[in-house]
């Protein structure tokens, strides 16, 4: 329920505080003044796009300010998901720099404008000609359905398994775009495979086998090399070893007689058996070194292959090389698999939408029984407004399957004895739309809890007896929650448990407009002009007293 609203520096007011009880409050007096502070006041705090055109002094910051009572709106969930502190009392508040930069709050938290417009549009609900359009739109004739039907848990369920479904779906239209392209490719693939597979490529392969032809390639400077390194160690002609065996034998001979001498000795010994050892692991090198011009062959020409295939697939080693066969043959593969794997997934899709049409299904049922319910409940309330021949129907065809369920619904409505059924949006005029819909605001608010009200003028057009059934369908509806209605008709303001007026003040240097809340002799006369003009008679104060019940 709003309770408060706050305007600073916002379209021709300057600062404006007006408070709102339960029930049922009209505005009255300059209605378009009215406007301006009520419903721009209220598209700001809905989140909706600032003109800049309304801030009365650009040098002040603007600020907008609400307060409501939402001890009934069951919103603790969606506020705490988004961090913002809750209380049976919520503010939303929008300011506007003298930069003209936007900031919305909700209880002191900054938020966006988007989060601003989802919570705001649980509070408030603007009917205007403009508003009327939506009953034109299907998914707002589906939801006025839906809430009458209390079908708040079935939506919720098969929203939860919609949103599975069409991630089923996606799964399987990626698998089958996926094979399918493979199956494009697969001769492709196959025919790398035949360039890689048979190679039985390894790791570390291509080094070993350089290594190979290296040694290959240098067979006799190898040997040569290892048969006079070995012959330097050990050779006939005063090789290293038989020097050191000299040496060993004269230090030998004066060992007793130096420092260390036996120690030098056994150094010595060490050495020739280090530089045997050397030697006879030279020769078994050199021996192992055999000229084989088959295996040189066969080394460059794996090595010649493994290079062309570098350079075709532009891989810089080997293991590159494994990646691309190991990613063909894993394509192929899934090829091979893929029957199995579209099986399942088909089978995972068409459970998927078979549990879905039930649920869809159960929908479509509990629509109809609630569609009947309205139609009889709008014939009855729109015949009290004037639209005695009025028939309605609620047209349900099928539809694929989308976030509203299975149906597509069209009111259908005539307002003429001779007239054919048409859709709404083709057969009522603007008047007919205003009535049409403060019928089904006025049936769906005894079924569930609604945002408090606002009627933007929605009388325009009528008068007499039709304005008194109007204003008492607005008095009803305010008997469950909060109604605002801005009218310029007398039979509608009386009804009202509030009044307020909108007036503006003259000023030396400005104009601006204000609120005021009337009392009983000021509702008296405030009335008592609405129904004479400016010159207010006796005739026109006793209607006026007649029309409040006085």
């Amino acid at each position: 329920m709003l309770t408060r609203i706050s305007i600073s520096n916002y379209a021709i007011i300057t600062n404006t505080e007006i408070t709102f009880n339960e029930g049922f409050s009209v505005l009255t007096g300059e209605t378009g003044a009215g406007k301006s502070i009520l419903l721009n006041a209220l598209n700001m705090i809905l989140g909706e796009r600032l003109d800049l055109k309304q801030i009365s002094n650009r040098e002040k910051k603007s600020i907008v300010e609400a307060e409501f009572d939402i001890s009934k709106y069951n919103l603790k969930g969606l506020f705490e998901s988004n961090d913002i502190d809750f209380d049976n009392t919520c503010i939303l508040r929008r300011e506007v720099s003298t930069a003209g930069k936007s900031r919305a709050f909700i209880n002191d938290t900054p938020v966006n404008a988007s989060l601003m417009k989802e919570i705001s549009s649980r509070l408030i609900d603007i009917h205007s000609q403009h508003n009327n359009l939506l009953l034109f739109n299907q998914s707002y004739q589906l939801s006025l359905i839906d809430g009458i039907a209390k079908n708040s848990e079935i939506r919720a369920k098969y929203s939860n398994v919609y949103n599975e479904f069409l991630q089923s779906e996606k799964r399987l239209k990626q698998q089958i775009a996926a094979v399918e392209q493979a199956k494009k490719d697969e001769d492709y693939f196959r025919f790398i495979l035949n360039q890689l597979a048979p190679l039985a490529l390894q790791p570390g392969e291509e080094e070993t086998l350089e290594s190979q032809q290296k040694s290959l390639e240098n067979v006799e400077e190898i040997k040569r090399v290892l048969w006079t390194a070995s012959d330097i160690l050990n050779g006939e002609n005063a090789s290293v070893l038989s020097n050191l065996k000299e040496s060993h034998s004269q230090l030998l001979s004066i060992a007793g007689l130096i420092d260390n001498g036996q120690e030098l000795c056994d150094r010595i010994d060490s050495a020739i058996i280090e530089l045997r050892d050397i030697q006879a692991t030279l020769n078994e090198i050199n021996d192992k070194v055999i000229d084989d011009p088959a295996e040189l062959e066969r080394v460059n020409n794996r090595l010649s292959a493994i290079y062309n295939l570098k350079i075709k697939h532009n891989a810089k080693n080997i293991d590159e090389l494994l990646a691309i066969q190991h990613d063909y043959e894993a394509k192929l593969s899934m090829i091979d698999s893929s029957e199995f794997d579209m099986k399942a997934l088909q089978k995972e899709y068409d459970e998927c939408r078979k549990q879905l049409a039930s649920i869809a299904e159960e929908l479509t049922v509990s629509r109809n029984n609630a569609a009947s319910l309205v139609e009889n409940e709008l014939i009855a309330r729109a015949s009290l407004l004037g639209m005695k021949n009025i028939k309605c129907k609620f047209e349900f065809t099928k539809c694929d399957f989308n976030h509203n369920g299975q149906d597509k619904v069209r009111l259908m409505v005539a307002f003429n004895k001779n007239q054919q059924l048409e859709d709404v949006a083709s057969t009522a005029s603007g008047g007919e739309l205003s009535r049409v819909m403060l019928c089904l605001k006025s049936i769906v608010a005894q079924h569930i809890e609604m945002p408090t009200l606002i009627f933007d003028e929605i009388d325009t057009g009528v008068s007499g007896e039709i304005a008194n059934r109007m204003g008492a369908m607005m008095k009803e509806i305010s008997a469950n929650i909060q109604v605002i209605a801005i009218t310029h008709l007398p039979q509608v303001a009386a009804l009202g448990a509030h009044h307020y007026k909108v007036f503006k003040i003259d000023n030396e240097n400005s104009t601006e407009s204000t609120v005021k809340l009337l009392n009983a002799n000021e509702r008296i006369t405030e009335i008592a002009g609405m129904i004479a003009g400016e010159t207010i008679n006796e005739a026109a104060i006793s209607n006026a007293k007649s029309l409040l019940n006085m």
